[in-house]
């Protein structure tokens, strides 16, 4: 038998938790739902669109990385685009070391 357990004015410590207090916070997401798949729906829009040009396209950030290809782009360089997304553009374009 374990020993009784005590405050440190002497009071026995009641072994079952009370609660005490609880709090409920809820919020309509309906909205920013709505939302949610209205901006995906005009993402899918954008690649679609994007991947249906038939010139090549690239989205190049200020470090000189690609960040976005469309297919014409990949089918041109002959490479998927995990091998094309991130690296800098004068290597993999014009097989430079460094900006033109």
């Amino acid at each position: 038998m374990m020993p009784e357990k005590k405050k440190k004015d002497g009071k026995k410590i009641d072994k079952k938790p009370r609660l005490l207090k609880a709090t409920t916070v809820s919020r309509d997401i309906t909205q920013r739902k709505e939302m949610d798949e209205k901006l995906k729906r005009a993402s899918d829009e954008l690649r679609a669109t994007f991947d249906a040009m038939e010139d090549p396209v690239m989205l190049i950030d200020r470090d000189h990385r690609i960040t976005r290809v469309n297919m014409a782009t990949s089918k041109m360089l002959r490479l998927p685009f995990s091998e094309i997304i991130g690296k800098e553009c004068f290597r993999l374009i014009h097989g430079t070391n460094c900006p033109l």
